[in-house]
């Protein structure tokens, strides 16, 4: 679902996302190749890695690197409190209303500090609250959350070595690689243009709550549930594009795909009712997946560089560590910096006056207020919305 946000990441860092973007596929790329090569030196030193198609990738790589205490949690930890958070997130908004969660998580924690401190100013009496959606006084906040939804969109670079295991000609990844980030970063660029063209700053974390019409909505919601495998798998299908299988591997892309659809289908579920989409998804991607996808890789991979009693060392090259160190760096800078200022997006909009839904699969009466399109009223400075349009049924 990392798509339908990529709009809301254009509203929080401008027009200088078309050149953030492709940075960031530039370093996924970077990182999925030093996880791949990490691979390779695990399946040279060790027999038993030889046989690449059996063995789970990610985690044994960071075993060997930082030690087995790491391994599994590495990979699991992160998914498991990603779900658990947007599921906590939702159900609280939903039962404790809006604004009042953020008190329960952290009563410890000042909502309004927090508020101030981002730079946000906060809404006259006299004027109506803004929309969930739209950002305040433009400060680092806005763009460290843009950061981190271009994060989750390119997490799944986290992944490529369960592709990898399958391929016949492992040789290719680096190429296969490239091409399939390519073609997603291509796809993203072209949601998240179109979408802050039409709807500027105040367009919603899900892009498809934006639009004006209930039917449209409606009927966008049934075209992502459709086309959301295909469009989700993009760098997936790129990859297998290289992937021979014999019968094995046959056996093994079958079971893939079995294991991971039910996991999509829970995160479509999950993005439509889950309140405060954009800044929930720049958490997740700050906090849960930017270490696993962008801070990990280049540890795991100068971690098996060095020497040990079992292999020698593998020297790097100036021009690798200055890489290394700068894709350390920019990882954990959008780790820190996206983490904080998402928390303090999710106060700053849970701060306005809004019903939840949470069963209804919309987005409350909000909408109602939501105005039209900037470039609609840039050419029809007249055009106006129809009365009740958003208004969740449930709460009629």
């Amino acid at each position: 679902m990392g798509m339908v946000a990529m709009p809301y990441a254009f509203a929080g860092i401008g027009w200088t996302a078309i050149l953030v973007v492709p940075l960031f596929a530039t370093l996924a790329v970077f990182n999925a190749c030093l996880v791949n090569s990490c691979c390779a030196m695990l399946e040279e030193r060790c027999k038993e890695y030889r046989k690449f198609h059996w063995y789970t990738q990610y985690s044994d790589v960071a075993s060997k690197a930082l030690g087995p205490g790491v391994g599994c949690s590495v990979v699991h930890l992160p998914l498991s409190l990603s779900l658990l958070a947007l599921l906590l997130a939702g159900l609280a908004d939903s039962f404790f209303g809006p604004g009042q969660w953020s008190r329960v998580v952290g009563s410890s924690i000042d909502p309004l500090g927090l508020v101030k401190a981002a730079g946000y100013r906060q809404p006259d009496a006299d004027h109506e609250a803004p929309q969930r959606s739209s950002f305040g006084e433009r400060s680092a906040v806005p763009f460290f959350v843009g950061l981190g939804v271009i994060a989750f969109n390119f997490a799944t670079v986290s992944g490529f070595t369960n592709v990898r295991r399958d391929m016949a000609e492992p040789s290719n990844f680096k190429r296969a690689a490239s091409y399939s980030v390519a073609g997603y970063t291509a796809a993203c660029l072209l949601i998240g243009v179109m979408g802050y063209a039409a709807f500027g700053v105040l367009v919603n974390g899900n892009v498809i709550m934006s639009l004006n019409s209930e039917k449209t909505r409606v009927a966008a919601h049934i075209l992502l549930s459709v086309s959301y495998m295909p469009m989700a798998n993009l760098i997936s299908f790129t990859l297998e594009e290289y992937d021979k299988p014999e019968d094995h591997g046959k056996v093994t892309v079958w079971r893939r795909a079995k294991m991971a659809s039910p996991l999509m289908a829970w995160a479509c579920v999950m993005a439509l009712v889950v309140p405060q989409a954009g800044p929930l998804m720049a958490l997740v991607g700050s906090l849960f997946v930017c270490p696993v996808a962008f801070v990990l890789p280049p540890i795991l991979y100068a971690g098996l560089c060095r020497g040990s009693p079992q292999w020698p060392e593998r020297p790097l090259n100036r021009n690798m560590k200055i890489a290394l160190v700068v894709a350390l760096v920019t990882g954990l800078v959008v780790h820190i910096g996206g983490t904080v200022t998402a928390i303090m997006q999710i106060v700053h909009e849970a701060q306005t006056n809004h019903q939840s839904c949470f069963r209804g699969f919309c987005y409350e009466g909000h909408y109602t207020h939501a105005p039209p399109p900037a470039i609609y009223t840039q050419y029809w400075p007249d055009v106006k919305l129809p009365e009740g349009v958003g208004q969740c049924k449930y709460l009629l």
